[in-house]
């Protein structure tokens, strides 16, 4: 079953990090986010190959788009997302 954990900023590390393990262990596929190269790197390395890490700042939107673009590569559907509270951005979209 499909899981987008995204987890802006953290998804590499701590709560967001375990998070994805437990999800995964529990037969998700699931995809984390962070911001800090070295954690991304460390979370490609260490986390199962089946999980896709990818670096991204919630807060560009270029980012997202390519974030979403390498989630959409691994699966059309994707049943949750968690996302650090208190992370809000907001940007204007073309008309």
């Amino acid at each position: 079953m499909p899981c987008l954990q995204r987890s802006s900023p953290g998804g590499t590390t701590g709560i967001g990090r375990a998070t994805a393990e437990l999800l995964h262990a529990r037969g998700y596929q699931v995809a984390v986010t962070g911001q800090n190269p070295e954690s991304v790197s460390r979370a490609r390395s260490e986390l199962p190959g089946d999980v896709l890490v990818v670096r991204s700042d919630g807060r560009v939107l270029s980012d997202t788009e390519a974030l979403m673009s390498a989630v959409s590569a691994r699966s059309d559907r994707w049943t949750c997302s968690s996302s650090t509270p208190g992370s809000s951005v907001r940007h204007r979209l073309p008309r």
